[in-house]
C-alpha cells in the first residue's frame, strides 16, 4: 500500500523490509553455548568466541555490565 497524502503511512501498510521481526534470528549466541565463570564473589558469562557478554563487578549484587568486551 502506498503512503497516504502528506507522506503519512497508513496503519494498515505493510512493514518495511528493514525492520527485524520477532522470528528473525538473534545476532547473539544461545545462552546454552556460553560459559559461566565465577570465583564465588563475582561472575562472568563468556561467549563461544571468548567475549565477555555479562559481568557483575565487584560482587554478584553489583550493577551488571551487559556489554561485550
Amino acid at each position: 500500500m502506498a503512503p497516504a497524502l502528506g507522506g503519512v503511512i497508513s496503519p494498515n501498510a505493510p512493514r518495511q523490509a528493514t525492520e527485524q521481526s520477532a522470528a528473525a534470528p538473534s545476532p547473539f549466541p544461545p545462552i546454552t553455548d556460553c560459559a559461566f565463570l565465577s570465583n564465588c564473589h563475582t561472575g562472568a558469562l563468556i561467549a563461544p568466541d571468548g567475549g565477555v557478554g555479562w559481568l557483575c563487578v565487584p560482587r554478584f549484587d553489583s550493577l551488571l555490565t551487559p556489554a561485550t568486551v
